[in-house]
């Protein structure tokens, strides 16, 4: 996988794997937002998650609950923009009892980052460049305290070529349940691709990878 964006770099930090037994602009124009950063939201996340996700603690199925209703952020990169990243409001039902996920990911901001999110250290900061139409499905199956999901739809908003434009993302994933600090969470990262399609019909294909961080 590429290291183009904060996505990468924060799969580099070894999140996903990590459930222990101890605990510039992109380019693109668009109306600044100044709602409560979701960007913030899961640098939160990733801060309290700790080095290398040392505070997350692995967990055995008979510990989990029939049912969880979780919430958080689905961060998102494209290799066209290296230099952002899509972060947007995340929210599923995990019912462990059929083994499905189900939820939904909407509220995308673009936002431009600095090096520190490339590298992964601390002092990541991500200004907001743009609101983002739209939203992603999201789709799974669990098994045990691990699980797979797919994320699909539609995101608009501006790119710096091709102007106003549609994005159909495709995304898959794969992920795992774990406990911080006392409470349930998942941890996800999915790779696919953004198909941009400008209103003149002219298209674009990137790479697009990102995180899943939900909390119940």
């Amino acid at each position: 996988m590429k290291t183009f964006s904060l996505a990468a770099a924060l799969l580099a930090t070894g999140l996903l794997a990590a459930c222990s037994g101890s605990s510039g602009s992109s380019g693109s124009s668009g109306s600044p937002v100044t709602t409560e950063s979701n960007f913030d939201a899961a640098m939160d996340f990733v801060d309290e998650a700790g080095p290398n996700g040392r505070n997350i603690r692995a967990i055995s199925a008979d510990q989990l609950p029939d049912r969880a209703r979780m919430s958080g952020q689905m961060l998102a990169a494209m290799e066209r923009a290296p230099e952002a990243t899509f972060v947007g409001d995340a929210t599923a039902t995990a019912n462990f009892t059929t083994g499905r996920l189900a939820g939904r990911a909407d509220n995308f901001t673009e936002y431009a980052t600095n090096p520190a999110c490339e590298s992964g250290t601390r002092g990541c900061v991500g200004t907001p460049v743009q609101s983002l139409g739209g939203s992603l499905d999201i789709a799974g199956r669990i098994s045990d305290t691990e699980f797979t999901y797919s994320a699909t739809g539609t995101l608009t908003g501006d790119d710096i070529a091709m102007g106003a434009v549609s994005a159909d993302i495709d995304m898959d994933g794969a992920g795992r349940f774990g406990q911080m600090n006392g409470r349930l969470v998942a941890l996800g990262a999915q790779e696919g691709t953004a198909v941009l399609t400008s209103g003149t019909g002219a298209t674009a294909t990137s790479e697009a990878i990102g995180l899943l961080l939900l909390s119940e």
